[in-house]
């Protein structure tokens, strides 16, 4: 052991790039410009809505390589995934389950229709982090701008453009668990069409002989500017991938079983996604905004006889898509209104093989809503309040609302938010038609007469801007009702009572020089079901911790600290097949990534993720222990 770390230390002296570069020709920007609150850019200081917004330039600090790991210290967010490359990743906004989170790229919606609750947790890990610009996270339900699954959040990954200078950029990563992957891409601009493309490759032994997993992605990103005021955007995504699978951790007997190698139990899934859009200016005080997005998913699910009790041999295969068109407008009133209008159009369906048959089951939703974001320039207010009428076709209709405040007063750098509005998540169609076949029996769980899931949530915070806004404090305290929500009963899918989460959350930042600087973030989450528990894998508290330091001209470090309490998750108990609570430990995990430019456009870099080996586990899987890798990239 002391060996292997003797030679990790040696590659991180010799080994680390671009991001020393990265930071000598950026500024940190405490209040960037974002879309995702409110569907218009409006720079963070006057939005009421809780945001955090992630940049390239951080992502490449801390040598992210997924979305979970690109997310693992935004506040109110608790982004875990289990086992090592390849398990399942989930992301919970103030509590809420993946599913109440709304994954946008560049705006248009993620969903994979065949999922169990409509969400696009199967596709998370797919994500080209090497292909993002920045990541804006709205805190909050955003039901009257986003629709359904807006519950807890929005997530909006935007991607990069091309660039005037072309650029070509190779890299390489490998390391522990005989993980490698290889990344190229490319920007730039020809006369007036901008693209932008990258590729990605990895593979990974996984933590034992029976966690294999490879994966190919695409991205790219196409632009043109057919004037000053009409451009047209395309962007498109392809991932394929395949993983082993262990058992999952149970009971039996009172005895807690963790997961056990399983050597046939498998999953392959691809994603294939695009999306158009149209943007003009009309005029000073008029432009609109024309989107088409498309998204096409298949997954199967390999369950082989061997490393089962019950001998049971299945393969499923789910597969939908998704369309979506939406028409948006924004109309300048005066000084003081600026109106958005818009129209949303939805399609989806999903395929279950099943052996004997085949269901393919489909819905439809329309969606109009309205918006007037109000400036009172010399109260230093704004108040945006919006609203939505919707028709689903499998759920009915219904509106929802909400209303922001952001308030500035004076000159202290002193400023007060709040959000108050509805949320709604409609059926998925697992939920409404599902069904599978375990041990070649057909066993169907849907139900058409299940309602959508209610909810009333509400923020109010303020935010510190102190040492001549090198220091940053924000501090909100929210709360999520449920009226009622979607459950898995004794045979199947119903409607049940709902529950509550509430809790605070901190973000703080502080700029102590220009090379060194160190933010922070706390969540407290108290959650509670009907029943009186609490929400399955959710703690009450997360700490996070992130301190950059760049020395020498050429060298950047980065750690980051993560802190987590204990959780409660659900374990099938195989002798009374039901699902039992049980507690997982929590724990402190610490990364370490160090970047050396050996020149303008080379560059190096190691990164050691759990330094001190700490024993914990995800879920109930457990996770990896102390890890190295070490990269390389070439940029033209």
């Amino acid at each position: 052991m002391l060996k292997k770390l003797f030679y990790s230390v040696l590659a991180a002296m010799l080994l680390a790039p671009c991001l020393a570069f990265a930071q000598e020709t950026t500024e940190v920007t405490l209040e960037p410009v974002v879309v995702t609150a409110t569907r218009i850019e409006v720079p963070l200081e006057e939005i009421g809505k809780t945001v955090t917004v992630i940049t390239s330039e951080q992502l490449e600090e801390q040598k992210a390589t997924s979305l979970v790991n690109a997310l693992q210290n935004v506040p109110g967010l608790l982004a875990k995934q289990q086992r090592g490359p390849g398990g399942l990743a989930s992301i919970k906004i103030r509590g809420l389950d993946s599913e109440y989170t709304q994954i946008l790229i560049d705006g248009l919606p993620l969903r994979d229709p065949s999922d169990p609750q409509g969400s696009a947790v199967e596709f998370m890990d797919d994500i080209l982090i090497e292909n993002i610009e920045r990541i804006e996270i709205v805190r909050g339900s955003s039901s009257t701008l986003y629709g359904s699954d807006a519950v807890g959040g929005t997530i909006n990954i935007i991607t990069k453009k091309g660039t005037a200078r072309p650029e070509f950029f190779a890299l390489f990563d490998g390391g522990s668990m005989s993980t490698y992957q290889e990344v190229a891409g490319m920007r730039g601009m020809i006369g007036s069409v901008k693209y932008s493309l990258t590729g990605k490759r990895i593979d990974s032994d996984g933590m034992d002989d029976q966690d294999t997993y490879s994966a190919t992605s695409v991205a790219g990103r196409f632009g043109v500017d057919f004037s000053q005021d009409t451009s047209l955007a395309m962007q498109l995504k392809y991932a394929d991938s395949e993983v082993d699978l262990n058992d999952a951790p149970g009971i039996a007997d009172g005895v807690l079983l963790r997961e056990q190698d399983d050597p046939d139990d498998a999953k392959e899934k691809t994603l294939l996604s695009g999306g158009i859009v149209l943007t003009q200016q009309i005029s000073e005080n008029f432009d609109y905004t024309l989107k088409f997005g498309y998204v096409d998913v298949e997954r199967t699910l390999i369950f082989g006889p061997e490393g089962d009790e019950f001998g049971f041999e299945s393969e499923t295969t789910y597969s939908g898509n998704t369309l979506n068109a939406e028409f948006q407008s924004n109309y300048s009133l005066n000084d003081t209104h600026l109106i958005t209008l818009g129209y949303e159009y939805e399609a989806e369906e999903f395929e279950q093989d099943l052996g004997t048959r085949k269901d393919r089951p489909d819905a439809t939703r329309h969606g109009v809503y309205l918006q007037d974001s109000l400036v009172f320039p010399d109260e230093r207010m704004n108040i945006v309040p919006g609203v939505r009428y919707m028709d689903h076709d499998q759920a009915g209709d219904r509106i929802d609302w909400e209303v922001s405040m952001s308030y500035l007063p004076g000159e202290s750098g002193t400023r007060l938010h709040s959000h108050i509005g509805t949320g709604f998540r409609a059926p998925s169609l697992y939920e409404l038609y599902g069904a599978s076949v375990f041990g070649g029996t057909l066993f169907e769980f849907g139900n058409k007469d299940l309602e959508p899931e209610e909810s009333l949530g509400w923020d109010i915070g303020i935010t510190f801007n102190l040492l001549e806004e090198k220091v940053l404090l924000d501090i909100t305290y929210f709360s999520s009702n449920f009226d009622k929500i979607i459950g898995f009963g004794t045979v199947g899918y119903e409607n049940i009572d709902g529950g509550e989460s509430k809790g605070l959350e901190v973000e703080a930042s502080y700029v102590l020089t220009d090379a060194l600087r160190v933010t922070g973030s706390y969540t407290y989450a108290d959650t509670e079901d009907a029943n009186g528990e609490k929400f399955f894998g959710v703690p009450e508290h997360e700490v996070g911790l992130n301190i950059n330091y760049r020395f020498l001209e050429k060298f950047d470090a980065n750690l980051a600290v993560t802190l987590r309490g204990k959780e409660e998750v659900p374990l099938f108990d195989s002798t009374t097949f039901t699902s039992e609570r049980y507690e997982n430990d929590g724990f402190t995990t610490v990364d370490f990534a160090l970047d050396y430019a050996l020149t303008e456009r080379f560059n190096v870099w190691t990164r050691i993720e759990n330094v001190f080996d700490e024993e914990y586990y995800v879920s109930g899987y457990e996770a990896p222990g102390l890890s190295f890798y070490g990269g390389i990239k070439w940029t033209l």
